[in-house]
C-alpha cells in the first residue's frame, strides 16, 4: 500500500498530490483511504452524506459516501484539488461541493 508523503511544514508533497491526481479507476475506495491518510485539520469520515436528501434515496446510507470538511487548512484545499484533477474520479465519485469547505463523495467500489 502507498502512503502520503509531507513537506517539512506538513502539506502534501507533489508526489502525493501527483499520486492522486493518477490513482486508476480500478480501486477509488482504496484512493480514499489515501486521501483520509493525508488530511489534517479538518475531518474526513466514510459516513452517511449531510445532504441526502436532495439526492437519490438508493445511495442513503449504503456505506460507500465520504464526507469532508477541509477546516480551512489548505493542505486538505490541495487534496481536493487533486481529486477533482483525476478525471475519473470526478466524474463518477464527486457529489458535492459546499460552501465552507465541505465535499461529498461517493465511492462505490462498482461506480454506481
Amino acid at each position: 500500500m502507498k502512503f502520503p508523503t509531507f513537506d517539512s511544514d506538513g502539506y502534501p508533497t507533489d508526489e502525493t498530490l501527483k499520486t492522486i491526481e493518477e490513482w486508476p479507476y480500478t480501486d477509488f475506495p482504496a484512493l480514499m483511504v489515501y486521501v483520509a491518510e493525508a488530511w489534517k485539520w479538518g475531518c474526513l469520515t466514510n459516513e452517511p452524506s449531510k445532504i441526502e436528501p436532495i439526492f437519490d434515496k438508493k445511495f442513503e446510507d449504503d456505506g460507500y459516501w465520504w464526507c469532508g470538511v477541509t477546516g480551512g487548512w489548505s493542505g486538505n484545499e490541495d487534496l481536493v484539488a487533486a481529486m477533482s484533477r483525476n478525471t475519473m474520479f470526478a466524474a463518477l465519485c464527486w457529489v458535492a461541493d459546499v460552501r465552507g469547505g465541505y465535499h461529498e463523495f461517493h465511492v462505490s467500489p462498482t461506480h454506481n
